[in-house]
């Protein structure tokens, strides 16, 4: 929809923005105005072929009070203190046994008024 005027050629805004992220959102180059239109130039990519160092994961060991628990996104995980979650548990933000029994008997109570219609 947007279009850009540099020396009396308009250029849409689109187009530049695709060339630009041809390698990538955010992908470090420079975008110049050439005769024959934008030209994405991507900046030289670092040789990492020599790295001999590396990051063990988890960066730092896990405290005593800490565990990995999958997030609610398949795969992914995250970091949970379990000091915290027994806080939350102590102060009644837990799915107990009985409610899952009150659901159930909701659920019930429900299926018996659709099988009398």
């Amino acid at each position: 929809l947007w279009d850009i005027t540099v020396d009396g050629t308009n250029y849409n805004v689109g187009t530049l923005l695709n060339t630009e992220y041809q390698d990538g959102v955010g992908a470090p180059g420079t975008l110049s105005i050439a005769s024959d239109g934008a030209v994405w130039t991507p900046a030289p990519q670092p040789d990492c072929s020599n790295v001999t160092t590396s990051v063990a994961v988890p960066i730092r060991p896990l405290l005593s009070n800490e565990q990995f628990v999958e997030d609610l996104l398949p795969g992914a995980w995250e970091v949970e203190r379990t000091d915290l979650v027994a806080q939350q548990n102590a102060a009644g933000n837990v799915f107990t046994t009985a409610d899952r029994a009150t659901l159930q008997q909701i659920l019930s109570l429900l299926q018996q008024l659709v099988n009398k219609q």
